[in-house]
């Protein structure tokens, strides 16, 4: 190979995005419409084709209380770490028993504000002392999650396509490919909820 072209080559491998960051997307928007497993999405006036194939993962989001959270109750919880060391809740996704268990552990949340972390775990405690605060544990440890009043709080299910009608609010993963985007999970808003990101 004659050495102007090989290190032509060497340049682009070297600065070619990494595959694993460069082939997920990540959508938000409300459905425009969803026929022939195309599922046609508008994002703030732009309008974006996602591919959703057969099986692919979709989870309906409803809208929840906190009064619905007692010991027990397997959640996961954006967050941001106050000065006392507790959390304060960004949102609450309640998990129904079949899922009990997924994602379990406190982690970073990447691509989000500084400092945001996500907890998944279950309610051991519920203390309304000083506002309400939930202390949640999961294997290794437990953090207390400080909810403030009108933290979104929602109530995760497994969902069927069904869900994706014109004007619903999702939230998509989906995997660039030739030709356009596939859809990798679907998050669903019901009843009014906006997925997060």
């Amino acid at each position: 190979m004659p050495r102007p072209l090989a290190r032509l080559l060497l340049v682009c491998l070297l600065f070619a995005p990494s595959p694993a960051l460069a082939a997920v997307a990540h959508l938000h928007g409300t459905v425009v419409r969803f026929a022939a497993g195309v599922l046609t999405l508008n994002q703030g006036g732009t309008t974006t084709r996602v591919a959703v194939p057969a099986g692919v993962r979709i989870v309906g989001m409803a809208p929840a209380r906190l009064a619905d959270i007692g010991p027990g109750t397997y959640v996961g919880a954006a967050a941001l770490p106050e000065a006392d060391g507790h959390l304060r809740a960004l949102e609450v996704h309640i998990f129904p028993p079949k899922l009990r268990g997924i994602g379990e552990g406190h982690r970073p949340m990447r691509g989000t504000r500084p400092h945001q972390s996500m907890t998944n775990g279950t309610v051991g405690m519920v203390s309304h002392a000083s506002g309400t605060s939930l202390t949640v544990t999961y294997k290794g440890g437990e953090q207390v999650l400080d909810v403030p009043p009108g933290t979104p709080i929602v109530r995760l299910a497994p969902g069927t396509k069904a869900l994706l009608k014109p004007g619903a609010a999702v939230s998509i993963d989906a995997r660039r490919v030739v030709g356009g985007l596939t859809a990798l999970r679907v998050r669903v808003g019901e009843d009014g909820v906006v997925p997060p990101l």
